[in-house]
């Protein structure tokens, strides 16, 4: 691999009699083609700003980042090579050859039944949820009066709910988050349509994971104010039918395919490529 030859700096079988000299005055020598210090330098300076903007890494992450770099920039130039040797002018070689190797053939009908049947969990709908909301508003800086008052609204509206007979419960609900409701679903009498995890806060999805249809939540303290949750209906996960989901089959299989040949050109790359590294850098 040229990231191996990279930390021990030795020129790969095959390389040029003068791979070594050119290195000396180069970050790195490829295939004949030399990337400069100050290529490498500059990618790797401006690279350190945008990952570790928030802190100061460690020696392991930078030895890491640095080469991940190195490989990057060679990866470059391997890559360019071999868009030329194939026939490829002009701009942007690189995207019309990634372009060119990821155009697979089209897979055979038997190929994307049997990849729809060995990986179920790409063509099932995950659950989904049918929730209302009632939120009292506060602001995040409001004081602790202000919050403890919106608390004790939302209690007194549970309290009420709880108090309507189960079956004009749903009808209730609607009702006090029209009247209530400083959320964009009052409108609607606070249905927030169909919602699947991750959608929710955390908190919320919480407690909606052990209500059943028809239940009503405690009030809840989010960020946006206190809110109390009516579930309406929880629809279990469910794998779609082959027929529904072939042509999502078929363009998953043919893009996964598009980069295994994608990746499998980099490596060959990096195998066949006389490359020499300054140790020094």
């Amino acid at each position: 691999m040229i990231l191996t030859l990279a930390l021990a700096s030795v020129t790969a079988p095959g390389a040029p009699p003068e791979g070594a000299e050119r290195a000396a005055a180069s970050f790195a020598v490829v295939g004949g083609e030399a990337i400069s210090q100050e290529e490498y330098q500059s990618a790797l300076h401006e690279g350190m700003r945008r990952k570790f903007f928030h802190g100061a890494p460690s020696r392991e992450q930078v030895d890491a980042y640095r080469r991940e770099v190195a490989q990057g920039l060679i990866d470059r130039v391997l890559l360019r090579q071999e868009a030329r040797r194939r026939g490829l002018e002009g701009d942007d070689l690189l995207r019309r050859l990634e372009e060119s190797v990821r155009r697979v053939p089209e897979p055979a009908a038997e190929e994307v039944r049997n990849y729809y049947d060995a990986h179920p969990e790409k063509f099932t709908a995950p659950e989904r949820l049918r929730v209302s909301l009632i939120l009292l508003k506060v602001e995040p800086s409001a004081t602790g009066a202000a919050w403890r008052a919106a608390e004790a609204e939302a209690a007194r509206l549970v309290e009420k709910l709880l108090k309507t007979e189960p079956e004009r419960r749903g009808e209730e609900f609607a009702g006090l988050a029209r009247l209530h409701s400083g959320d964009v679903s009052a409108s609607r009498g606070g249905d927030l349509g169909y919602v699947h995890k991750g959608m929710l806060a955390g908190e919320a999805q919480q407690v909606l994971d052990g209500m059943r249809p028809g239940d009503i939540s405690v009030p809840l303290l989010l960020l946006q104010g206190v809110a109390v949750l009516r579930l309406e209906e929880r629809v279990a996960p469910a794998l779609s039918v082959f027929d529904a989901a072939k042509t999502r089959a078929r363009d998953l299989l043919a893009r996964e395919r598009g980069g295994e040949a994608w990746q499998a050109l980099i490596e060959r790359l990096r195998r066949e490529t006389p490359v020499t590294i300054n140790e020094k850098l």
